[in-house]
């Protein structure tokens, strides 16, 4: 009779001991993120990159970014993305989406992607749909359709390298343009 008992005991521990380990195991899994899951939602948020000078160098701004931990990449609602050159107008990049990646390392722009740079002599205005820009090397490119409007001339191209730098634009392909002087 006492090792009929001893064993129910026993048996009771176990099933015990089983269940708070599956309790905590089912815990800890709820404050596991998914990969589809945020880990972090910002609203209204700025990141600043400075030199050594402590210049401000490019500037990031979104409605809203989404962070997501398990491959650390951020999307942006509605971004802006101002490039700072010294002695020169900035570069402003905005769009409807963008995935950084690698902090913001690397930024890709999607959907209704307009970069602007105003000058005395008017305004210049790139479009396209997808643009992938790397703010450290002010350096961007895209395989995608492209406008570049001025104020004497409008440029239809496939695909551009722009160096936000030196202000250089390559076309890549099927270049094609009208110009009409004041």
């Amino acid at each position: 009779m006492k090792t009929k008992i001893v064993i129910g005991v026993i048996l009771l521990l176990l099933a015990l001991s089983y269940w708070m380990i599956e309790t905590i195991i089912a815990q800890q899994n709820l404050h596991k993120n998914s990969p589809g899951t945020p880990d972090a939602i910002v609203h209204k948020a700025t990141y600043s990159r400075s030199n050594s000078d402590g210049q401000i160098t490019d500037r990031l701004t979104a409605q809203t970014v989404y962070h997501y931990s398990h491959n650390d990449t951020s999307k942006l609602l509605n971004p802006t993305l101002i490039l700072y050159n010294p002695n020169k107008p900035p570069w402003v990049v905005t769009a409807k989406l963008a995935i950084a990646t690698q902090g913001t390392n690397k930024v890709v722009l999607i959907n209704d992607v307009k970069i602007t740079q105003h000058q005395k002599s008017g305004d210049t205005v790139l479009t396209t749909n997808k643009l992938t820009v790397w703010p450290n090397r002010k350096f961007a490119k895209t395989l995608d359709a492209v406008t570049i409007t001025q104020p004497d001339s409008v440029v239809h191209a496939q695909g551009l390298t722009a160096n936000f730098k030196t202000g250089v634009i390559h076309l890549l392909a099927k270049a094609r343009g009208h110009y009409a002087p004041k």
